[in-house]
């Protein structure tokens, strides 16, 4: 099981957190989100987020976390504005797991009487907690819940905000994915009475001639602002090995990224982004994102996180059984699905025993939880089951045996 520990963040950015119109509250709750990997390729990520970073953006990707990640930072701006934030998320087995997020904002700021006159300084502050909970209610769809609370103290005045989120992920076949999430649901239950920013959020995610080059395209709706986004983004990733007893090391992994976020109803400047990812086998990974945000210029971002014992997922090591089989007729053949909780694979095979031979129904590893089978014979019985392939190749153990007699 994946086990992460600190997400060590370096960013700068704009101040736009602190500059929200909705009041300061709003801050924590940022449109472009916090975790470097999305920002790389136009925050299109509603369909593929997992883990506990994820859960800001989908709180259905909890029901793939690995073991016991733990993540965070610091936010860097152009201005004397202070955002830290903190994410965890555990597996609870079986395709469920929990998070917990907290963050902190603060801003000097100055307070002036009527005429205009400097009458001192004051800080502004925010907090937020939240718990989210995700899981796979049926093979490749999960269903996320989350709530968070929020407080202001704007220089003695105090606000309470109470937000919630929900989110959906499935699997469309073809290694194909859907997501969509309703995020900021709610409003300041004391105080001003101000809404929260409010986000739907719905996309798909597809493979690009292999299942390590993803797309994904969002679409974002801003109740609240009259706005809607158009979310373009694509990763590319590969494996490398640094040559020096590459048979005992695992692989070294990068990523290359790239999207960008456009204005659909209310005219504003595209925000284009480009991203890079590199990592070792069960170490660490450091992530990187380059933003374009208008008259601001550029800004940089960078994470660093660092992974304990996960030597054995990343090098396809003692990976665990997929279970949950079960198999769908269609008019043209079959559709045998499963689960499974192993991380970083690269792909599953399919097996029938025909009661002499095991053929492998696929010539390459399949990169989703399903498979087509369509050379089905009346009156025959087939004995299905499924390994997992690790990223150097080699399978895990064998699922349990589905027995399924053709009418």
């Amino acid at each position: 099981m994946l086990k992460r520990s600190l997400f060590l963040i370096l960013c700068a950015c704009s101040g736009q957190a602190l500059a929200a119109g909705y009041g300061s509250v709003a801050a924590l709750l940022m449109a472009e989100g916090l975790s470097v990997q999305p920002l790389g390729q136009g925050g299109a990520w509603t369909a593929r987020a997992e883990g506990e970073g994820g859960q800001r953006a989908n709180p259905a990707g909890l029901s793939a976390q690995e073991g016991l990640g733990l993540g965070g930072g610091q936010v860097l701006g152009l201005l004397d504005d202070r955002l830290s934030w903190l994410d965890l998320g555990m597996s609870l087995g079986r395709g469920w797991g929990v998070g917990v997020q907290a963050a902190y904002a603060g801003a000097q700021d100055t307070a002036r009487d009527a005429f205009g006159r400097d009458l001192g300084t004051f800080t502004d502050q925010q907090w937020l907690a939240g718990v989210a909970l995700g899981g796979e209610l049926a093979p490749g769809w999960r269903l996320g819940l989350g709530l968070k609370g929020l407080q202001e103290d704007n220089g003695g005045s105090q606000a309470l905000a109470v937000a919630g989120d929900a989110g959906l992920q499935g699997l469309l076949g073809g290694g194909c994915r859907f997501g969509a999430a309703v995020l900021n649901a709610g409003g300041q239950v004391s105080g001003p009475g101000l809404p929260t920013p409010l986000r739907v959020r719905a996309g798909a995610s597809a493979p690009l001639f292999t299942p390590r080059w993803q797309a994904e395209a969002d679409l974002e709706s801003l109740p609240n602002e009259g706005q809607a986004h158009l979310l373009l983004g694509t990763e590319l990733g590969f494996d490398f090995s640094s040559g020096v007893d590459a048979g005992a090391t695992p692989p070294y992994h990068g990523s290359l990224r790239a999207g960008g976020q456009f204005g659909l109803l209310i005219t504003e400047d595209p925000v284009y982004s480009l991203g890079a990812g590199l990592g070792s086998g069960g170490d660490w990974d450091l992530d990187y994102a380059l933003q374009s945000l208008g008259a601001l210029g550029l800004t940089h971002r960078f994470s660093l996180t660092l992974h304990f014992g996960t030597h054995a997922v990343l090098a396809g090591g003692p990976l665990s059984a997929p279970y949950g089989l079960s198999v769908e007729r269609r008019f043209d053949g079959l559709v045998v699905r499963w689960r499974d909780d192993n991380a970083r694979v690269s792909g599953y095979n399919l097996y029938s025993d025909y009661g002499v031979l095991v053929d492998r129904l696929n010539p390459q590893p399949v990169p989703g939880l399903e498979q087509k089978f369509v050379r089905v014979t009346p009156s025959r019985t087939y004995n299905f089951y499924v390994r997992a392939v690790g990223q150097d190749g080699k399978e895990g153990p064998p699922s349990d045996v589905l027995l399924w007699i053709e009418p």
